[in-house]
């Protein structure tokens, strides 16, 4: 975003630069390409960084074109993104800013609409919405992108028979690749949250065998294999989505499901040797996982209690489990495991003390 705003200061307030045939397809062909990198981010990490590069190229040929306009607003709201549906209120201020300047200047150009749905459906205004999306279907009738949009909007209003339709006509009437992985993903979501495991799992499996990988889409599957309890398959999907690209969000979902794969071993199957080497990974992703923390501090009291163990062995067991069991209540303080457990093996100390001394 920072890039965006010196772009904009440098150069929105110079007068149209454009006096030809051959520039007007250089402006459109620069524009078309910023979209382009827009599109494949996150699959390409890069993806916003070489969209703003081209955003600059483009601000110097037409600093006050509608294309410019466009590609600043829909850089700009992307550049603010914190997660899920949360944007930075700022990045979208300055997005519609930009759209409505775009508008001032091509009222007919159909990206303005299109990419408005979006930023009205992040700034939670639905029927806004609504009406760009009404507006786009005017300037392009049958267009696959005007169903996409709708599609967003029935997602938002829990409209599960209008997200089903819209995405099948999407998938029927275009190849092209951004509209075909949004409808994949759609119908993923909305299969996901009326149960039918076996449509959704379809979805997200050709989301991941899509060419170029996403990482996100393979981080999302392992997410939906988790949730299943098919740890094994999660975590290798979570590893491979990180190996496409080192991501936040794809850190805390394969350790999750490193969790709940440890977990099983130790309290389902009990296994704790297992168990540990699965809490030690689910904290090497996520080490702020209080769960994690209390479920190694368990295995390190099932240390502690084997009969098999030597004094001074069983000690450095203890030991090692009530500082997991701390860590855990310093990351949760209401976790009521970790502090229950914790009483219950201080006062068991407090008593082995009593009887050595006394």
């Amino acid at each position: 975003m920072k890039l965006v705003t010196l772009l904009v200061l440098c150069f929105i307030g110079m007068g149209p630069v454009l006096n030809s045939q051959a520039g007007q397809g250089e402006e459109y062909g620069l524009y078309s390409a910023v979209q382009e990198h827009i599109n494949e981010y996150p699959a390409d990490p890069e993806g916003l960084h070489k969209a703003a590069k081209l955003l600059g190229e483009l601000v110097v040929i037409n600093p006050q074109g509608v294309h410019t306009f466009v590609a600043m607003g829909r850089l700009t709201y992307k550049n603010g993104y914190i997660s899920g549906d949360n944007f930075h209120p700022e990045a979208l201020k300055k997005a519609r800013a930009f759209f409505s300047e775009a508008i001032r200047s091509d009222p007919t150009f159909f990206d303005i609409y299109y990419y408005s749905v979006y930023l009205s459906l992040y700034e939670k205004n639905i029927e806004e919405a609504k009406r760009m999306a009404g507006l786009a279907a005017k300037l392009a009738p049958g267009s696959p992108r005007v169903d996409l949009a709708y599609a967003e909007i029935a997602k938002r209003e829990g409209d599960f028979q209008e997200v089903e339709r819209r995405a099948k006509v999407i998938l029927q009437g275009t190849n092209e690749r951004k509209l075909v992985h949004n409808a994949h993903v759609l119908l993923a979501w909305m299969y996901t949250k009326q149960k039918r495991d076996d449509l959704a799992e379809q979805e997200h499996l050709a989301l991941t065998q899509m060419v170029p990988p996403s990482p996100w889409d393979k981080s999302s599957y392992s997410q939906f294999l988790t949730a299943r309890g098919r740890y094994d398959e999660a975590i290798e999907e979570g590893k491979q989505a990180l190996a496409l690209m080192d991501f936040g969000m794809g850190h805390h979902i394969l350790s999750y499901a490193y969790y709940k794969k440890a977990a099983d071993l130790l309290w389902k199957e009990k296994r704790p040797e297992e168990a540990k080497t699965y809490f030690t990974e689910a904290l090497l992703h996520e080490p702020t996982n209080p769960d994690a923390h209390y479920g190694l501090g368990v295995v390190y009291l099932r240390f502690a209690n084997d009969q098999g163990n030597s004094e001074e062995l069983n000690k450095e067991e203890l030991n090692k489990a009530e500082q997991e069991f701390i860590k855990a209540i310093m990351l949760k303080p209401d976790h009521p495991q970790a502090r229950d457990t914790l009483n219950r093996l201080r006062q068991h100390r407090q008593t082995l003390n009593k009887k050595a001394y006394g």
